[in-house]
C-alpha cells in the first residue's frame, strides 16, 4: 500500500497539479527501502533533502535519527531526536533516546570540537553568556522625552553602530539603548535605514568601546536548525528563548524573511537570532496577530546590505511611518496550516489565515505546503491517502458554470476519465461541485488506476479545488474516510 503515495506523487506532478519538487513523502519512502537494506549513509542523503523540503515532519527526522545512530554518529543522532522533542512535546520516545544517546553523543561531539573548535556548537546559556553582553533594550520617546514604546537591538561595532528594526525607532523623537549591564546610551543619529526591510542602523553616542556579536551568514541557515533569540518581550529585559528555523517566507517586499518557532513578542523586534554557534544570522521580528509559533526574522546579509549605504540621518529627518506608508515586515502575510489533534485524537488540518479546515484520520500525517505563482498548494499525505487542496484568485467576473466547465476540461484533457461528473451539491453552508475522475498509469510494468474524488468552490473570487487520490484497488477499504474527510471541508464563516 504504501506504494500508492509515490504513484500519487508522480501522477500528481504529471498533471501539474503539484510542485514540479519531489514530495518529501517520496523521499521518505525511498529512505525507507535504502534502510531496509541498511543502506544508512544513502538514506541519510536522502533525508537530509527530504527534511529541507520538509523541517516540520518528525517521521522524516525519526528515520534519519536512526540512520545516524546506525552509522555511529551519536551527536548527529542526538540533535534530530532533540528537534523531535522540541516539535512533539509529549514524544518520550524522542526523550528517552535522548538520555540513551547523551554519554555516547559527549564522545562523538568531544571528537567534533578537538577537530574544529571554532565550529562547536553552543547552548543556549554559553551563546547569553558569549554575546548577551551586547543586546540593546531600547527606549523610544517623544519631544517630551515620554517612552511611548520599547523594542531590542544589538551592537555590531566597538564604536557604537546598533541594529534594530526601523518601525521600532521611526517617530522617536529621543532614544537611548540600554546594555544589561545598566550602561545606556543616547542615539546620536541614523547611519542608514530600509524601512520596507525594517531595518535600522544607529550609531550610539559613547566614548566606550563596546562589546559587540558576531554576525553570521544568512545564506547558509539550514531549515530545521536550532536558533536563539534574546530580546526584552513586553518591557521583559534580556529574555532568552529558544526554537526551530521553520521555513523562509516571502515578505511581500521583495526579500524572504526567516520563519522561526522561536517565542517572539512585541518588543523583542529588533533583537538578534543567533545559529547555535553564536553567529547572528536574523534580526527578530514580532509574530503574526493570532498566529500560534509564526514569527519571523530578517536575514542577517540584508543589514551587510543596508551598512553599504551609510549617510548620516538625525532622528528628526526619519521618514515617520505615516510619511512612509509601509508595513512593518513582522505584519506581512503569510499562509500557515496545521495539523491539530484534539484530546479524543482526532486530527484536523486548519489554516486559519485563509480560512479553512478539514478532518482527517487519526493517522501520522505528513503535510507540505507552499504558494507558487499566487497559487497555494496544500498536500496531507499517508500510506494510501493522498489529500491536496489548490487555491488561486478567479478570473474577472468567473461563474461557477465557468469554474466547473474549465476544470473539467482540463482534466479530460490530460488523460483523465470522468466516473462522474461534477454535479452541484451543499457542503457546509457552500455551493460545491462534486465530481469522480481516473487516471491510468505505468508502474512496474502494471497498470494501475488512480481514483479522485474532487470538489470545486468559488467564494469571494477565490476558487478552491479540494481534491482526495488513492489506488481505485483500494476503494473499499478507504471509501469511508474519504467521504468523511470530503464532507469535512469547510470555509469560514460556514
Amino acid at each position: 500500500m504504501t506504494i500508492v503515495v509515490l504513484i500519487v506523487s508522480q501522477l500528481l506532478v504529471a498533471t501539474g497539479w503539484a510542485s514540479q519538487e519531489v514530495d518529501s513523502f517520496e523521499m521518505g519512502m525511498k529512505a525507507q527501502t535504502l534502510m531496509a537494506n541498511k543502506q544508512y549513509a544513502q538514506a541519510v542523503d536522502v533525508l537530509t533533502t527530504a527534511v529541507n523540503q520538509d523541517p516540520m515532519s518528525s517521521w522524516l527526522r525519526g528515520m534519519l535519527a536512526n540512520s545516524y545512530y546506525q552509522l555511529k554518529k551519536f551527536a548527529d543522532a542526538k540533535k534530530q531526536f532533540e528537534l523531535i522533542a522540541q516539535m512533539e512535546k509529549g514524544n518520550d520516545l524522542a526523550r528517552f533516546m535522548i538520555s540513551v544517546l547523551e554519554p555516547l553523543a559527549g564522545l562523538d561531539e568531544s571528537a567534533v570540537a578537538a577537530k574544529d573548535k571554532g565550529q562547536r556548537e553552543l547552548r543556549p546559556y554559553e551563546i547569553e553568556q558569549t554575546y548577551g553582553s551586547a543586546v540593546l533594550y531600547v527606549l523610544v520617546a517623544d519631544e517630551n522625552k515620554k517612552v511611548f514604546k520599547t523594542g531590542s537591538g544589538f551592537v555590531i561595532t566597538k564604536d557604537g553602530f546598533a541594529v534594530t528594526n526601523h518601525h521600532v525607532v521611526v517617530d522617536g523623537k529621543y532614544i537611548e539603548m540600554r546594555l544589561p549591564n545598566g550602561k545606556q546610551y543616547p542615539v546620536a543619529h541614523v547611519i542608514s535605514y530600509d524601512a520596507p526591510r525594517d531595518l535600522a542602523v544607529v550609531q550610539l553616542d559613547t566614548s566606550d568601546p563596546l562589546p559587540v556579536v558576531k554576525m553570521g551568514d544568512s545564506d547558509k541557515v539550514v531549515l530545521g536548525e536550532q536558533a536563539v533569540a534574546i530580546g526584552s518581550p513586553k518591557g521583559m529585559e534580556h529574555t532568552i528563548s529558544d526554537g526551530l528555523v521553520s521555513a523562509w517566507r516571502d515578505s511581500g517586499q521583495g526579500f524572504k524573511m526567516i520563519q522561526i518557532s522561536v517565542p517572539i513578542s512585541h518588543g523583542s523586534s529588533g533583537g538578534p537570532l543567533f545559529n547555535m554557534r553564536g553567529e547572528v544570522i536574523g534580526v527578530t521580528s514580532a509574530g503574526l496577530e493570532d498566529g500560534q509559533n509564526l514569527n519571523f526574522a530578517i536575514p542577517i546579509n540584508i543589514v551587510k546590505e543596508v551598512l553599504k549605504k551609510q549617510g548620516k540621518v538625525l532622528l528628526a529627518d526619519l521618514p515617520s511611518s505615516k510619511s512612509q506608508g509601509e508595513k512593518p515586515a513582522s505584519q506581512t502575510k503569510v499562509t500557515d496550516a496545521e495539523l491539530i489533534k484534539d484530546d479524543s485524537g482526532k486530527v484536523a488540518c486548519v489554516n486559519r489565515k485563509l480560512g479553512f479546515a478539514f478532518n482527517l484520520t487519526n493517522d501520522a500525517w505528513n503535510m507540505n505546503e507552499s504558494i507558487e505563482k499566487e497559487q497555494y498548494f496544500l498536500k496531507c499525505s499517508v500510506s494510501a491517502l493522498q489529500v491536496q487542496l489548490n487555491s488561486y484568485a478567479a478570473e474577472k467576473g468567473m461563474t461557477e458554470s465557468a469554474m466547473v466547465e474549465v476544470n473539467a476540461k482540463y482534466l479530460l484533457g490530460n488523460g483523465f476519465s470522468q466516473q462522474q461528473a461534477f454535479s452541484e451539491t451543499e457542503l457546509n453552508g457552500n455551493r460545491a461541485f462534486v465530481g469522480v475522475f481516473d487516471k491510468e498509469i505505468e508502474q512496474d510494468g502494471r497498470t494501475l488506476k488512480v481514483r479522485s474524488p474532487m470538489m470545486l468552490m468559488l467564494k469571494q473570487g477565490q476558487v478552491y479545488f479540494f481534491s482526495l487520490w488513492y489506488l481505485e484497488e483500494l476503494e473499499s477499504q478507504i471509501s469511508p474516510y474519504v467521504t468523511a474527510i470530503q464532507k469535512s471541508f469547510r470555509l469560514s464563516g460556514s
